[in-house]
């Protein structure tokens, strides 16, 4: 999937997420304020269009930008990063970090929900859906309705 904007494709969740944040009414400019800090790495964007599934230099790149908050900023060291989400929306999940033990206490939203993998913990880590809004899905409107029984849950992931 190519899409040089990183906003209308099945991996662009981490943009939708970053943008939706900036316009919550919960956000706080005031970091002294914040229980979580969203950190907005674009991993997987900067997979897709500068290194196709070249882990190694997506790796060197979240390598910089994990060094730049942990040196600039004291938020990261004084939670062990605990209060820090990470979104890694592609199939490599966590992996795209390289050395991914550094943000091992980190919140990590991923597509796939790897239970078996050592970079996934299930009472900390979330699997989030693809963004879907830039595909044009107008078959569905012309399914017949569903004959089943009203659900009692509408997805799960």
């Amino acid at each position: 999937i190519w899409d040089p904007n990183c906003t209308t494709n099945f991996y662009s969740a981490e943009v939708s997420l970053h943008r939706f944040l900036m316009q919550s009414s919960h956000r706080t400019l005031d970091p002294e304020e914040a229980d979580f800090f969203y950190v907005p790495a674009y991993s997987c964007c900067f997979l897709i269009n500068n290194h196709p599934n070249n882990l190694t230099k997506t790796a060197i790149f979240h390598r910089k930008l994990f060094n730049h908050i942990r040196f600039k900023y004291p938020y990261f060291n004084l939670s062990s990063g605990r209060d820090h989400v990470w979104a890694f929306t592609q199939g490599f999940g966590a992996q795209l970090f390289g050395k991914w033990r550094l943000t091992k206490n980190s919140i990590f939203l991923v597509h796939n929900g790897q239970f078996t993998l050592d970079e996934f913990t299930p009472y900390k880590d979330l699997t989030i859906p693809p963004d879907l809004t830039g595909y044009n899905f107008s078959i569905v409107h012309e399914l017949p309705p569903s004959k089943r029984p009203p659900r009692k849950w509408l997805a799960h992931f």
